[in-house]
C-alpha cells in the first residue's frame, strides 16, 4: 500500500531505493515522433532525489492509477515536466507522487502553467510547471530540490543521467543529421541531443552533478532522444515558481 506519512515512508528502510516505475508503451503523435520513452527510475538513490512523478488519478477517471511521466522538483509547492505529458489533462485527473521504498507520498495539483509557445504538434518548448497543494518535505539525501544553474549545453558536453550512466550531447547538426529530413526541421536552438545506445534509457528530467537540472527529455527517433535545454528556459521558470 503507498504511505501518504512521511514518517511510514523514512522508516520503512534503512536502505532507500526508489520505485521501479511503469514502462509506458510509445505513443505517436501526428508528425510520426515518439513522444513517450519506455522510463526506469535509477537504482542509485543520490541521483534521483529531486524526482517526482505525475500519475493520472484512478479515483477520478475510474479505473487503477498510471504512472504518465517523471518530473523534476525544483520548490516545496513545484516540479517541472515535459508539456506533453499533461497537455489535454484536466488538473483535477492528475496527481504528483513522490515515490521512495515503494511508498509514495500524494500531492494534489492547484495548477498547470505551460509554456506559452507550447506546440502539441511540434513539441517546441516542451515545458510545464506543476503547482501542489501542499509543501513538499524535504529530506537531505532523499527528497531534495534541483538547481537551475543556467548552464549552456553545447556538443560535446556530458551528461551524468538520473541512472548514473553518462551521456554526451551532440552538436545540433549532427542531431539533425541523425533525426532524418523527416524531423530535423523539428530540432530548434531549444533543444539539445544525445545518442540512444543499446538499452540506456533517459528520463524526463536529466540530471548533471546529482542535482542540476540542465534538460528533460521531449521526443526520440530510433537513435536519439531530443531534449528541452532548461537554460532557455531558466527566467520563465523562475517567474512562474516564485509568483
Amino acid at each position: 500500500m503507498w504511505s501518504t506519512k512521511l514518517t511510514v515512508f523514512v522508516s520503512s528502510s534503512s536502505a532507500i531505493y526508489l520505485l521501479l516505475v511503469c514502462l509506458v508503451a510509445p505513443t505517436t503523435g501526428a508528425t510520426g515522433l515518439q513522444f513517450d520513452v519506455d522510463v526506469t527510475s535509477g537504482a542509485d538513490p543520490v541521483v534521483a532525489t529531486t524526482e517526482a512523478q505525475v500519475w493520472l488519478r484512478g479515483d477520478v477517471n475510474g479505473g487503477a492509477d498510471k504512472f504518465l511521466c517523471d518530473a523534476t522538483i525544483l520548490r516545496e509547492n513545484y516540479v517541472v515536466t515535459a508539456a506533453f505529458c499533461v497537455h489535454q489533462r484536466a488538473r483535477d485527473n492528475i496527481k504528483i507522487v513522490i515515490s521512495r521504498s515503494g511508498n509514495g507520498i500524494y500531492y494534489d495539483v492547484v495548477k498547470v502553467v505551460f509554456h506559452p509557445l507550447f506546440n502539441a504538434n511540434t513539441l517546441a518548448n516542451d515545458i510545464a510547471v506543476i503547482q501542489v497543494a501542499d509543501p513538499i518535505t524535504f529530506v537531505p539525501g532523499i527528497i531534495e530540490k534541483a538547481e537551475l544553474p543556467g548552464t549552456v549545453l553545447r556538443g560535446g558536453n556530458t551528461l551524468t543521467m538520473r541512472d548514473g550512466i553518462q551521456t554526451t550531447t551532440l552538436t545540433n547538426y549532427d542531431c539533425q543529421y541523425h533525426v532524418g529530413l523527416s524531423h530535423a526541421g523539428l530540432v530548434k536552438e531549444t533543444n539539445v541531443c544525445t545518442l540512444a545506445w543499446g538499452n540506456t534509457t533517459v528520463g524526463y528530467g536529466i540530471l548533471h552533478d546529482k542535482i542540476n537540472l540542465l534538460a528533460m527529455y521531449s521526443w526520440k527517433t530510433a537513435d536519439v532522444y531530443v531534449l528541452t535545454r532548461i537554460e532557455k528556459y531558466r527566467f520563465w521558470i523562475l517567474a512562474e515558481i516564485t509568483k
